[in-house]
């Protein structure tokens, strides 16, 4: 949602640009209200988008790891075991966030698509059968990579 309104926050704010840029090409032309109006709304949507991200980012609680799961922490954007290794059957995986942005634990075979952001610790269970999967984040998945080997 944060991301949404932040892109309709820019699109109002290019299209108050344009009438906003005419008004300063001509000084003795008064701005119309109908674009000062349009400005205002991207100010609106801007402030709101602001708002629920602060507000959503405050409100996810860490979980602790549990015995048998598998612990991953990502720092200086990279997961910090390249691989890792967990038997057939129910796997649980903890991701702790120690950069400063949004990450994500996502094996796309497998279903598993993990939000993780900054500063907490989550963990996700799902089912795999023997195989080895690629694992990423979906933000940084040309440098954040990892393999699970599932026996």
């Amino acid at each position: 949602l944060p991301l949404t309104l932040f892109a309709v926050a820019t699109l109002v704010g290019g299209v108050a640009a344009v009438p906003a840029f005419r008004g300063a090409r001509n000084p003795g032309r008064p701005t119309s209200r109908s674009a000062m109006l349009v400005a205002v709304a991207a100010v609106v949507i801007l402030v709101a988008a602001t708002a629920v991200s602060i507000i959503a980012a405050g409100r996810v609680d860490s979980v602790t790891a549990q015995p048998g799961d598998i612990e991953l922490i990502t720092a200086d954007f990279q997961f910090d075991a390249p691989s890792v290794t967990a038997g057939a059957g129910t796997v649980a995986v903890t991701v702790t966030n120690d950069d400063a942005t949004r990450h994500t634990f996502t094996v796309d075979e497998l279903g598993v698509d993990l939000n993780v952001p900054p500063g907490t610790t989550q963990r996700v269970t799902f089912a795999a059968d023997a195989g080895t999967y690629r694992y990423y984040c979906i933000p940084h998945a040309d440098i954040m990579v990892g393999e699970l080997v599932v026996r």
